[in-house]
Parts: structure tokens; sequence; C-alpha cells
């Protein structure tokens, strides 16, 4: 984890203020954390999700990660969980 001691990057720093079951979305270069949870759910939870041009992305490395993506649902018994949006997303078979 990344800490930085700057009051320069401290006193750039916004306050975003989100109800449970938002979605906030930030462009991974930006610097970025949070403060302690005092709500009354001690959960947080966070779901990376990397968006990227199809060009950069080979149809060979592309079914390799449909390919490691799907071995990785069947190994955890998930193939009934997926919708039919994230088998076509993914490019998934999973049966």
């Amino acid at each position: 984890q990344y800490r930085f001691d700057s009051a320069e990057v401290h006193n750039m720093a916004q306050h975003v203020k989100a109800r449970a079951g938002s979605l906030l979305v930030w462009d991974q270069r930006v610097i970025h954390g949070s403060t302690p949870n005092l709500s009354d759910s001690q959960t947080r939870r966070a779901v990376p999700i990397r968006a990227f041009s199809g060009t950069v992305l080979s149809s060979k490395r592309a079914k390799g990660r449909g390919e490691a993506i799907a071995r990785k649902i069947r190994e955890c018994s998930f193939q009934d969980q997926v919708t039919e949006t994230g088998r076509q997303v993914f490019g998934l078979t999973l049966r």
C-alpha cells in the first residue's frame, strides 16, 4: 500500500460520499484511498475492473483469458451464477 506523507498531495484530496450500493468509477492512474469505515456495516466491497481498447488484446490472448476465467468459474462451481451477458462478454463456454 502506498502512503503519501506530502501535505501537497493531502491538500488536493477530494472527499466523495456514496450511499450504500453506489458505484464509484475512476481512472486507475488517479491516486485514491479511503478513511476508516465508521458505518454500522464494517464491510466495504470493491471489484476492480479494467477496461481498454479491444485492439490491445490479440485474439490468442483474449481466448487464453476467457479459458482461464472459465476454469476458475468451474473450480468454484459458479457456472450457474454467470449471466448470459457475462458469458458473451468473456466468451465463456462453461459446461
